[in-house]
C-alpha cells in the first residue's frame, strides 16, 4: 500500500497519535492542584477534569473504530485531530470548571476518533522489519508518554500556569494532520457501505464508560458503596446485552466473527490484564519515589525517566525479537520480566536508597512492559481482516482503558490494606493472570528473519 519512502511517515503518524492521547492524562494530572486553586474547585468536582476525557474516550473507541473501517482512516484522523486541537484550545480558554469539563469531554471524543483510526494503519505496513520497527516505536512512545507527561506537565505549569499545558498538544496535532493529508489516500471508503448499528453504538458507548464511572465512584467512596456496586452491575449487564445484540443485527458494530479468532479474544483479555499491571506499577512507583524519597511531582517525574528509558530499550528489543521468535514467546518473555520487576520492587520497599532499591525493578519492569505490550498488540490484531482493522483496534484500545481503570483501582486497594508491598503483590497478580491467558488462550504467530513468515491457521483464513 505504501511506497518505501512513506513507511517512516506512516510510522511517525501512528506514534504521534498514540503519544498525544496517552501523554494528555499524565500532563493534566500534574496540573490538577493548580487548576483547583485557580478555579476554586473541590477535589470531587476536580476529578471530572480527567474523568470526562476518560469516559468519552472509553465510550466511543469501538464505534469510532468501525467508522474508520467504513469512512476511511484519513477522514477519521483529520476529524479526531481537529476535535482534539479545538478542545485543547477551549480548555486553555476555560473561564470556569463547567467549561473545562465540557471541553475535556470533547477532547476525549476527538481522541476516541483519532486513536483507533491511526492504530489501524499499523497492519497496512509491510510485514517484517518495517512493521516491527513501527511496533517498537509505538511501545517506546507509550512508555515515554507517562514519564514525559509528568515532566512536561510540571515544568509548563510551574513556568506558565496550567492553561499552557493544553497548548502543548497543538504542534503535534498539526503535524499529524499534515502527515495524514500527505500519505493517506483521500478516498479509502469500503466498497460496500454498512447500515449504522445504532443499538450497538449506544450500548457499547454506555458500557465501558459506565464501568469506568462506577470504578471511580467505588474507589472514592469505598467498595461497599451500594450505588457504586449497582452502577457496576448495570454496566456489566449493558456490556452483556451489547454482545447479545451484536449476534442478531445484520450489520454489527463489532462483528461476532472477530471472536472466532483465538488470538483476538486471548490478546484483548491479556492486554486488559497487562495494562492493569503496568498502570498499577507506574502509580505505585510514582508514589514510592515521592513519598519514600521526599521528591516533588516534577522531581519524581524526572526520577521516572529511568523507567521511560527502559521502555525505550524494550521497544528496540521487541522489534528485533519479533523477527526471531513467535509473538507469543515475546509476550510471555516480557510478562516474566514484569513479574521479576514486581518481586524486586517488593524487596525495595524497606530500602531508603533509590539506586539500590527502586532502580533495578524500574529497569526490569520498563523493559518487560514494553516487550509484552507491543507483542500483545500484534497478537490481538494480526489475524484480523484489513477491512475490520479499525474496529479491532478500537476494541483493543478499549481493553487497554478498562485495564488501566480496573488495575489502578484494585492496586490502590492493595496499597491501602498492605502498603507498598501489598500494592506491588496485587499488581503482580495481574501480571501472572496475563501470562496464564497468553500461555493458554493464544496461538503462535511467527515472522522469522524479517520476512512475511507464517501465521496461525486462523490468520491465513482471515486475509
Amino acid at each position: 500500500m505504501w511506497r518505501p519512502k512513506e513507511h517512516g511517515q506512516v510510522t511517525l503518524l501512528i506514534g504521534l497519535s498514540q503519544l498525544i492521547v496517552t501523554t494528555d492524562f499524565s500532563i493534566v494530572g500534574v496540573a490538577l492542584p493548580s487548576i483547583g486553586r485557580e478555579l476554586a474547585v473541590a477535589a470531587d468536582l476536580l476529578s471530572w477534569v480527567v474523568a470526562a476525557t476518560s469516559l468519552a474516550l472509553a465510550g466511543f473507541l469501538i464505534p469510532s473504530g468501525r467508522a474508520a473501517d467504513m469512512f476511511g482512516q484519513r477522514r477519521c484522523i483529520e476529524l479526531g485531530a481537529a476535535l482534539f486541537a479545538a478542545a485543547s484550545l477551549l480548555c486553555a480558554l476555560a473561564p470556569g470548571i463547567g467549561w473545562l469539563i465540557a471541553a475535556r469531554a470533547v477532547l476525549g471524543f476527538g481522541a476516541a476518533i483519532l486513536a483507533p483510526a491511526s492504530l489501524s494503519l499499523l497492519n497496512t505496513l509491510p510485514e517484517g522489519p518495517v512493521r516491527n520497527r513501527a511496533l517498537g516505536l509505538l511501545g517506546t512512545m507509550q512508555g515515554f508518554s507517562l514519564a514525559i507527561g509528568l515532566v512536561i506537565g510540571g515544568a509548563v505549569t510551574n513556568a506558565f500556569g496550567w492553561r499552557a499545558i493544553f497548548l502543548v498538544n497543538l504542534p503535534p496535532i498539526l503535524l499529524i494532520i499534515v502527515l495524514a493529508r500527505r500519505v493517506i489516500p483521500a478516498v479509502t471508503v469500503r466498497s460496500v457501505k454498512q447500515a449504522l448499528d445504532v443499538p450497538g453504538a449506544v450500548l457499547v458507548g454506555l458500557g465501558p464508560s459506565s464501568v469506568l464511572a462506577s470504578i471511580s465512584m467505588l474507589n472514592r467512596r469505598g467498595w461497599d458503596y451500594a450505588p457504586g456496586l449497582m452502577m457496576l452491575a448495570a454496566a456489566t449487564a449493558t456490556l452483556a446485552l451489547f454482545f447479545f445484540v451484536e449476534r442478531r443485527v445484520k450489520a454489527p458494530l463489532l462483528p461476532p466473527r472477530l471472536f472466532t479468532f483465538r488470538n483476538v479474544v486471548g490478546g484483548n483479555l491479556a492486554t486488559l490484564l497487562l495494562m492493569g499491571a503496568i498502570a498499577g506499577m507506574f502509580v505505585l512507583m510514582s508514589l514510592l519515589v515521592q513519598q519514600r524519597y521526599g521528591l516533588t511531582a516534577l522531581s519524581g517525574g524526572l526520577a521516572m525517566m529511568l523507567y521511560a528509558a527502559a521502555v525505550a530499550f524494550g521497544g528496540k528489543v521487541v522489534s528485533l525479537g519479533m523477527t526471531r521468535a513467535t509473538l507469543k514467546t515475546n509476550a510471555l518473555g516480557g510478562i516474566v520480566l514484569q513479574i521479576v520487576a514486581f518481586a524486586l520492587l517488593c524487596g525495595a520497599v524497606p530500602s531508603v536508597n533509590y539506586v539500590a532499591g527502586v532502580m533495578p525493578g524500574m529497569i526490569c519492569g520498563g523493559i518487560g512492559n514494553a516487550i509484552a505490550f507491543v507483542a500483545l498488540m500484534a497478537v490481538a490484531t494480526e489475524a484480523v481482516p484489513r477491512q475490520e482493522q479499525g474496529v479491532a483496534s478500537g476494541a483493543l484500545l478499549a481493553a487497554q482503558q478498562l485495564g488501566v481503570a480496573i488495575g489502578v483501582a484494585i492496586v490502590l486497594m492493595g496499597l491501602s490494606s498492605g502498603g507498598f508491598t501489598g500494592g506491588f503483590l496485587t499488581a503482580g497478580v495481574f501480571g501472572l493472570s496475563a501470562m496464564l491467558v497468553v500461555a493458554t488462550a493464544t496461538t503462535a504467530i511467527h515472522r522469522p528473519g524479517g520476512t512475511s513468515g507464517h501465521m496461525s491457521r486462523e490468520g491465513r483464513e482471515a486475509v
